[in-house]
């Protein structure tokens, strides 16, 4: 049976200049500080600044690029091939992830554009609960109700 290719798994745009791209389309719809996230110097995230019906909201969009890897390693032939291409298997996977969220982000761009939606409306689940994401706040509670906040985060810092 073959394997189904992953939407934009053949890329070779690196995790940074994606994540640029993305910064601009989030100043397009209307950020108005942007920073971004890093651990053991790769790019996991970006965190950004902008107003929900004139309340300044921080949103925090991470990247989850280890659920790539695991499909793209998982389909080497061998436990052996598994471990030998794991580090060229981890970086495509930052470079996919990294651009399947550009393409989510266009997308949500192209429909604040048009007045379907506001930015808030469309970017809400990724609200800064504390140093987490709303949905994450939310999934923890077992969708149950709305945890406080952690100590808020703030963008830029």
């Amino acid at each position: 049976m073959k394997t189904r290719t992953l939407f934009m798994e053949t890329t070779a745009i690196s995790s940074a200049q994606t994540a640029g791209e993305i910064a601009g389309i989030l100043v397009a719809c209307g950020a108005s500080q942007i920073s971004t996230d890093y651990k053991d110097g790769k790019i996991t995230g970006l965190r950004w600044l902008m107003n929900m019906r004139q309340v300044p909201t921080v949103y925090h969009l991470p990247v989850r690029a280890e659920a790539v890897f695991k499909v793209l390693n998982d389909r080497r032939s061998s436990a052996w091939d598994r471990k030998e291409k794991a580090d060229k298997d981890r970086d495509q996977a930052e470079r996919v992830a990294w651009r399947q969220l550009y393409r989510w982000v266009q997308a949500q761009a192209a429909m604040i554009d048009t007045g379907m939606m506001e930015a808030a409306e469309v970017f809400l689940p990724y609200a800064d609960w504390g140093g987490r994401t709303l949905f994450e706040a939310l999934a923890e509670s077992g969708m149950k109700t709305l945890p406080a906040p952690r100590e808020a985060a703030v963008a830029g810092q």
